[in-house]
C-alpha cells in the first residue's frame, strides 16, 4: 500500500489513563478497489511515527511510502495482522 506524507507536524494526545502523551502523523493512504484498479482519492488517515534508540518521536518525512513487510506479523493463532507501521521509501 501507498503511503503520502505531506506535512512532518505531530498531533500530540493524552492518553486514556492520563499517564502521559503520544503523537500522531496525518498521512494518505492510497487504497485500492476489489479488482486492484486504484481508489480515485486517497484517503488522510493518522499513523505513529517512529522513535529512535532514546524513545524521541521521529516524524515521517515528506515524501512517498510504502508500508514495509516488517508491519506486519503473526497473531497466536497464526493468523496474519498489522502490527507498527513500519514505511520505506517507494521505489
Amino acid at each position: 500500500m501507498k503511503i503520502s506524507v505531506e506535512s512532518e507536524a505531530l498531533t500530540t494526545l493524552d492518553k486514556k489513563d492520563k499517564s502521559g502523551t503520544y503523537q500522531l502523523q496525518t498521512v494518505y493512504a492510497h487504497l485500492v478497489e476489489r479488482d486492484g484498479s486504484p481508489k480515485r482519492y486517497p484517503v488522510e488517515t493518522e499513523i505513529f511515527p517512529n522513535r529512535n534508540a532514546a524513545g524521541d518521536t521521529i516524524p515521517w518525512k515528506k515524501g512517498n511510502y510504502e508500508i514495509a513487510d516488517t508491519s506486519f506479523r503473526l497473531d497466536r493463532f497464526g493468523r496474519l495482522e498489522l502490527g507498527f507501521i513500519n514505511l520505506v521509501p517507494s521505489k
